[in-house]
């Protein structure tokens, strides 16, 4: 049942056959839907299971991540801290690193392994502050 194409003046009878193709097979559609009783459609889903592994990382005590995370146990990071906050108390405690602008980027760094937690403090011009997350008892431990 092709549809035939002859000249440009049959443009009208294609679309008129097409019309009557297209109500034959609503009626047969139709007809079906009244023979069938119930329609069960079952779709499945795949489940992901995401496994955590905890991963393991040692840092030494003498180490600037080791200080930061001690100033954390010993209570220095229970409120928000900025970055130059926590280089004055390394440095009164005489923990002071080599170059202060690597406190900043351990502070980042802890907080992505999630011992510490970040917001911005809209008091200061541009700054972080970081505190102890609210996890670091369970994320830190002594080895």
């Amino acid at each position: 049942m092709g549809l035939r194409l002859c000249c440009m003046n049959d443009w009208a009878s294609v679309v008129e056959e097409l019309k009557h193709r297209v109500e034959r097979l609503e009626q047969a559609v139709d007809t079906l839907l009244r023979s069938v009783e119930r329609i069960e459609i079952k779709v499945s889903v795949p489940k992901v299971i995401l496994e955590r592994i905890p991963e393991y990382v040692k840092v030494s005590e003498d180490e600037l991540y080791g200080r930061i995370i001690l100033l954390a146990e010993r209570g220095f990071l229970d409120r928000f801290r900025s970055p130059s906050e926590v280089a004055s108390e390394l440095h009164r405690l005489g923990w002071a690193p080599k170059d202060f602008r690597h406190v900043r980027p351990a502070l980042e760094h802890l907080t992505t392994l999630g011992l510490l937690e970040r917001v911005r403090d809209r008091r200061r011009k541009a700054y972080w502050v970081y505190r102890k997350a609210e996890n670091f008892d369970k994320a830190f431990s002594r080895a």
